[in-house]
């Protein structure tokens, strides 16, 4: 069985958003993580204490574009929708311009509230990069340039054909409590530093730059503060129902600190994510059981994905499952639906191909040969 789809979208229409939005930010759960023992190789282990307390984080985007609008932080949402899972309470998210002074005062603030600074921005080469000179007086320490670090700079830039600027060996600096965060994407390492309590965790503002370093590196670390417990999620992603409806239904699990659930109104519908912490994986998974459990016998024929499945895949896992396939005709979308259905996994198995059209002469001359 074939279904051909027809699709007018104005150049307007955020088709991307409503079918590949992501988690925002969710302040959710603390723990009482245990001192870290000390590691060979990569970051060195934390000598902050922060037993018995909860470990509060903060995230602050610097960079006056941020704050002029020219450009969106999606940094800090992409990084607090990662906290929970690391049972890492969040709970402030601010940003900065690129002012030396309201920055050191920034770090300064954020030392005595905070277990961790979390920062994206500022790490560049340029006059107005200023997160390391901003945390160097909020240490009361004098950076320096480090010579590996230039070497690593010197061998990146050589590696694509030229010198390195002598402007980037600012971003060989580094003060003594702090230790650098390799960066593969980008000439802008990171930093670890830890002062008092509180650990500051600097990363570059390029996504693809910010990401790897946190996956790869600082959540890594992060995880290890926590080691002596499992935090996991799930989410279940529904549609057809508005939020006060679903929140009617499953009114009773709401309030709850362990397991925590949450509600969120998104593009792609009503999202419930529920969030448990405990010794070990399999008794956290028994704390999340019945809330899930009682989810899907009330919500069950609304639910349509869970944790990172988008639209596009719940609906090809149900052509594939039915054994239908689907071509399209798009009228004015520059073949953004193509686009979408080809990114799923497998799409070759039911998508066979499509008609991107701008001339009505065109679109009608496909609809009707196709129908």
């Amino acid at each position: 069985m074939n279904v051909v789809v027809g699709s007018m979208l104005s150049e307007d229409t955020k088709l991307y958003g409503v079918l590949n939005s992501r988690i925002d930010p969710i302040i959710a759960m603390a723990t009482n993580p245990p001192v870290l023992a000390e590691k060979d190789g990569g970051l060195p282990a934390t000598k902050t204490n922060l037993i018995g307390d909860k470990l509060k984080a903060e995230i602050m985007g610097i960079g006056t574009e941020l704050l002029m609008g020219e450009l969106t932080d999606t940094n800090s949402s992409w990084i607090a929708g990662r906290l929970p899972a690391l049972g890492i309470e969040l709970q402030w998210v601010s940003i900065i311009g690129d002012d030396l002074p309201k920055l050191t005062e920034a770090f300064k603030r954020g030392m005595e509230r905070s277990d961790i600074v979390i920062t994206t921005g500022g790490l560049g080469p340029t006059q107005d990069d200023l997160t390391r000179e901003a945390i160097a007086p909020a240490f009361n320490e004098t950076p320096t340039i480090q010579k590996e670090v230039v070497n690593d700079l010197e061998r990146y830039f050589a590696a694509r054909g030229g010198p390195m600027p002598q402007h980037n060996i600012k971003q060989a600096n580094l003060i003594p409590s702090a230790h650098f965060v390799h960066n593969r994407n980008g000439t802008a390492p990171g930093w670890w530093a830890e002062r008092d309590g509180t650990i500051i965790i600097c990363m570059p503002g390029p996504p693809n730059e910010n990401h790897s370093m946190w996956e790869e590196q600082v959540e890594p670390k992060l995880s290890e503060l926590i080691e002596d417990e499992v935090t996991i999620t799930r989410n279940i992603k529904t549609m057809g129902m508005s939020e006060g409806a679903v929140d009617e239904v499953i009114s009773e699990f709401f309030g709850i600190e362990n397991p925590y659930l949450g509600i969120y109104s998104k593009a792609d519908g009503i999202h419930l994510r529920v969030i448990a912490r405990a010794k070990d994986r399999e008794t956290a998974q028994k704390l999340i059981s019945p809330v899930e459990k009682a989810v899907h016998e009330r919500l069950g024929e609304y639910i349509w994905g869970y944790d990172d499945d988008t639209p596009s895949q719940a609906a090809a896992q149900i052509l594939i499952a039915k054994g239908l396939s689907v071509a399209v005709i798009e009228m004015c979308t520059g073949g953004a639906l193509t686009n979408i259905i080809t990114d799923v996994a497998d799409s070759l198995t039911f998508f066979k191909g499509g008609t991107i059209a701008y001339d009505k002469a065109v679109y009608k001359f496909t609809v009707s040969r196709t129908t």
